[in-house]
């Protein structure tokens, strides 16, 4: 039955045809997903190797870079086509909000099965989503709060040690989970999805601190329902998971997916060029420049334009506390220049405010910090600036671009008398200096889950406010933002403008444009960087074509059915 689904609900779309010698796409007109023309039939077969830069970490509960590889062996209630903006059901078939907004039920799908071949029942369901709540539970905090999980009724007290479940989630049967806000929310139970649902099975009848201890890189311990098994991992080299046979929504067509993991950007970049990868991810702009005017292999572009910002996050630090200097670090920055001199094929968008203009959300009525550098002076003499002080501008992007964007913003500060040093470190790094207060400012970066999820970046005991920045004001407002809809949210993001752009606890740069290259014969292959932390990517469709030729990337549509048939393909 599951391979009839597929067959009913993929052909039809995969076999759109594009021509047999399709032009070489401009990157800036290339869509999400690769579609091969129509001599390519979806058949079972082949390995899909990925350079994926830097190592990622083993925690299954742990939700962000690590999407790309945890969606491939672990499921959710629901994921996002983020695409269309639409939720796809995944091991929820269907759910149901009561009129009042506090209660949601969610029906699971029947008949499937964990990789061991352990039934799923909404007992692992409340167990993963305890495990996500635990304060013990190693980078777990930036997933709790993105899944708006403290929204649960007793939630707190769970968290604090005072409860030993959440008053919030209800399990009726073995396939219905009931969740309970404390307050009306019309936003979380389109979030609560976010947690992968772990093999609760594993750990029956033993304290959860045990979880904690386990090796989750172990194929023991990586049992999940998702389209793939988890089979080897080699650490800083790779990691590997192979077709599940009895996959829900049917067969993966590939046999295997590799993951090699390069420190080194240009290393990644190597192994692609040498034919060692099959997928290069996020491309430097010297690498878009390139395959742009040389491409004689027909290396398929896909381009992510979400919601995903770089910005100067400012600690609590005493030379920076006084707004002034940070209204003066936004003046003193060119950001367009910037972008002229040093970024090919609109990679990024200067944004001078926590939103990108076009955003339905943008306030332009707020304070703004166009090129000034007198102006950035003045308040400089205002603040009392000493001029030989110098602090310290980081940053965890691990590519020359990188370096060379902060030597630029550094010679602009510099201009206005402002010293500073330039430091880089590898993520875990980074997230253990600003958990340890050792950061002082540093370029970062949102995704669209800073509308959703704001609190995480500046809200007190946000998993990434690591410059501290507290407002009750905007806290409130932060809160109230993450319950609303409509209009109603459309105001209050104003007012959070306006607040933002005068105290700028992180000073905007630019809006982001992901380029990723795949070599032609991978068919349905999706970028991951438009919602890099939720988003359906489309694995258990990627199918292989040797020799094709003629390959192009286009923007999807949403997916015509509950069994994940693959997006639909239009040549739009």
């Amino acid at each position: 039955m599951k391979n009839v689904l597929k067959s009913l609900a993929l052909v039809p779309v995969l076999f759109v045809s594009v021509g047999a010698a399709a032009e070489m796409q401009n990157p800036v007109d290339a869509g999400n997903v690769t579609m091969c023309p129509a001599t390519c039939a979806p058949a079972n077969g082949g390995t899909f190797t990925i350079a994926y830069r830097g190592s990622p970490e083993p925690f299954a509960w742990k939700s962000s870079e690590n999407n790309q590889l945890v969606r491939l062996n672990f499921g959710n209630l629901f994921i996002l086509d983020p695409f269309n903006n639409v939720l796809l059901p995944d091991l929820a078939t269907h759910w149901e909000v009561s009129d009042d907004l506090t209660m949601g039920t969610f029906h699971l799908r029947e008949g499937v099965q964990f990789h061991d071949g352990t039934p799923l029942t909404a007992r692992h369901v409340e167990w993963s989503y305890l495990l996500t709540m635990n304060p013990r539970a190693e980078g777990a905090d930036f997933l709790m709060q993105d899944a708006s999980l403290t929204e649960l009724k007793g939630a707190q007290a769970y968290i604090d040690g005072t409860a030993d479940s959440v008053e919030g989630i209800t399990v009726v049967d073995d396939h219905t989970i009931v969740f309970e806000t404390a307050v009306p929310n019309g936003n979380f139970f389109d979030r609560v999805g976010k947690v992968y649902i772990l093999p609760a099975h594993l750990f029956e009848g033993r304290p959860m601190e045990d979880v904690l201890t386990e090796d989750w890189w172990s194929p023991e311990m990586r049992v999940g329902t998702g389209p793939f098994v988890f089979e080897e991992y080699s650490e800083g080299q790779f990691a590997s998971v192979t077709a599940n046979e009895d996959y829900w929504a049917g067969r993966p067509y590939l046999d295997r997916i590799v993951l090699r993991f390069f420190d080194e950007y240009e290393t990644g970049s190597l192994a692609f060029e040498k034919g060692e990868a099959d997928q290069l991810d996020g491309l430097t702009s010297q690498d878009v420049t390139r395959y742009a005017e040389t491409n004689p292999e027909g290396y398929v572009f896909l381009r992510g334009n979400p919601l995903s910002a770089n910005y100067i996050n400012v600690a609590d630090h005493p030379a920076l506390k006084d707004k002034r200097v940070r209204q003066a670090i936004s003046f003193a920055i060119n950001r367009q220049q910037l972008i002229d001199l040093l970024i090919p094929y609109g990679m990024r968008a200067a944004i001078y405010s926590v939103l990108p203009e076009d955003h339905h959300l943008f306030n332009p009525d707020a304070a703004a910090y166009p090129f000034d550098p007198d102006r950035a002076r003045e308040l400089l003499a205002e603040a009392n600036w000493d001029p030989d002080q110098s602090v310290e501008l980081a940053t965890y992007y691990e590519h020359q671009d990188a370096l060379d964007w902060l030597a630029f913003i550094q010679k602009q500060l510099g201009d206005v008398g402002m010293k500073t040093t330039i430091r880089a470190m590898k993520w875990p790094d980074m997230e253990k200096a600003g958990e340890a207060g050792e950061l002082e400012l540093w370029l970062t970066g949102y995704s669209k889950d800073v509308v959703s999820n704001h609190l995480a970046y500046f809200g007190t005991g946000g998993a990434w406010n690591y410059g501290e920045y507290n407002n009750p004001e905007y806290e409130e407002l932060l809160r109230s933002a993450g319950r609303a809809g409509g209009e109603e949210q459309r105001q209050i993001f104003m007012k959070m403008q306006e607040i933002f752009n005068v105290e700028l606890p992180g000073i905007p740069i630019w809006n982001i444009t992901t380029f990723v290259l795949v070599k032609p014969q991978f068919c349905g292959v999706v970028e991951q960087f438009s919602d890099q932390h939720f988003a359906y990517l489309n694995e258990n469709n990627i199918y292989m074509c040797e020799g094709a030729t003629g390959t192009v990337s286009v923007r999807p549509g949403a997916p015509a059915s509950l069994e994940h048939p693959g997006y639909v393909l239009d040549s739009q």
